[in-house]
Parts: C-alpha cells; structure tokens; sequence
C-alpha cells in the first residue's frame, strides 16, 4: 500500500470513528451520509445564526452544521433531486432544502 493510500485511509478511519460518537452523525452514516469532521478544527466560529451551505450534495457538511452550531438556521441549496432527497432524508428537522443552483445569470444548464 502506498503512502498516500495509508493516508487516505487513515483519515476515513478518523472520519468514521469521529462519526461515530455523536447521534446525529451515526444516523447520517445509517443514510449513507458521513459529515465533514474534519471542518472541526478549521477554526470556525463558536456560533451562528445561520448556515448556509451552497452545493449541499447529500449534506454531509450540512450534518456537521447541525452538530456544531445546534441553535443555528441551516439553509442548503442543491439542484440535484437525489442528493436534495438524501439531504431532506438525513436531516428532517434542522435542514431547509432549496432544491435550485446558485450562479452569476439566470438559466438552466442543458
């Protein structure tokens, strides 16, 4: 095994195990969603309002929000309707899901 594949390997395993400790994040795992422990110690601020997180895919930062700053509004915006479904599955109560892109002109992309 390379060096580089240890290592990949010995983040997932910090990131599964760290998953592993909190409710909310072992039930992302159960809906194939693991949250982004590793934002933790970026030296993000101790609370917020409001969250929003654009590009949400299935929420795995959105998981991590919602575990950090408890008391905050979350707001994702995700245009893929399977990611958007996962996301509203893993999240019910904390989470409002824009189902729409986000960009500089308005349109749909073909």
């Amino acid at each position: 095994m390379s060096k580089t594949s240890r290592s990949l390997l010995a983040v997932r395993v910090r990131k599964v195990l760290c998953a592993l400790r909190h409710r909310s994040y072992r039930y992302g795992l159960a809906h194939g969603v693991v949250a982004t422990t590793e934002h933790d110690d970026a030296g993000l601020g101790s609370e917020f309002g409001t969250v929003i997180d654009i590009g949400a895919s299935r929420g795995q930062f959105a998981l991590f929000a919602s575990v950090k700053w408890p008391k905050a509004r979350i707001i994702c915006f995700e245009p893929l309707t399977r990611a958007a479904k996962r996301l509203r599955r893993t999240q019910k109560e904390r989470v409002e899901v824009h189902e729409v892109a986000l960009g500089a002109a308005d349109g749909v992309q073909q």
